[in-house]
């Protein structure tokens, strides 16, 4: 299979970066859950358990996973070299209005971006299945 049939598919687009001549590949979640699903490489271990759907997805379980999301984005751009972004790159996709500043954060080391959990919420919720209230 091609890389034109894949993309025609919209299974795989590569996107041109602006500052070098490489390339970032673009797959739909639903490919990324596929891949590193059915995967054997310790390397994506830490998706794995970012993709593990055991439990319903309530609110509490979506705020879990948007705060390891945005801890493994931070890492990535560190990874790609990236000590300071703009907003404008690390948000990109958002709508901004046109008065938004070009503002530039610098990226913590990748040993200082850590995960830490509530031991305890308040008020104490409880997880309804099947539309039981």
């Amino acid at each position: 299979m091609t890389y034109q049939e894949l993309s025609s598919m919209g299974i795989v687009n590569l996107v041109p970066t602006k500052q070098t001549n490489e390339y970032l590949i673009r797959l739909p979640y639903v490919w990324v859950c596929a891949i590193v699903g059915n995967s054997n490489d310790p390397g994506l271990t830490y998706w794995k358990s970012m993709l593990n759907y055991g439990e319903p997805m309530n609110w509490s379980n979506f705020e879990d996973f948007n705060t390891k999301f945005w801890a493994l984005r931070l890492c990535l751009f560190r990874l790609r070299g990236y000590k300071k972004i703009e907003l404008k790159t690390l948000f990109k996709g958002a709508d901004f209005s046109l008065s938004f500043p070009d503002v530039e954060v610098d990226l913590p080391q990748i040993k200082d971006i850590k995960l830490y959990k509530l031991l305890h919420r308040y008020p104490v919720t409880k997880t309804y299945e099947n539309n039981q209230v």
